[in-house]
């Protein structure tokens, strides 16, 4: 908790800094284990920070393997792509000949 945030909460700032009652009750909240005895509380907070954590990396993971997929997607249609383009030009000789052909 900020030293300033706490001088509020004591009735002791008048600063220019007035934090909003949510602002200040995360803040407290936030520093609820270290100012209690109970121990409960502390393996709390750590448990919250941890999920918090993992949380953090599955969403990044599970991003990253949406990008993987429009990868993917876009590698498959440029393939596609391709196959078509080698089957049209596996195509020219065909067609060129045929041409001659019928020129003579």
């Amino acid at each position: 908790m900020k030293w300033e945030d706490s001088e509020v909460l004591l009735g002791h700032a008048f600063s220019y800094n007035k934090p909003s009652a949510e602002h200040l009750q995360e803040e407290y909240l936030k520093a609820v284990p270290f100012l209690c005895m109970d121990e409960k509380y502390a393996l709390r907070w750590e448990l919250e920070k941890e999920h918090r954590s993992h949380e953090d990396e599955w969403q990044k993971a599970r991003l990253e393997n949406l990008e993987q997929k429009q990868v993917i997607t876009e590698l498959l249609a440029r393939q596609e792509r391709l196959e078509r383009l080698a089957d049209a030009l596996a195509e020219i000789p065909e067609v060129a000949a045929k041409l001659k052909e019928h020129a003579r």
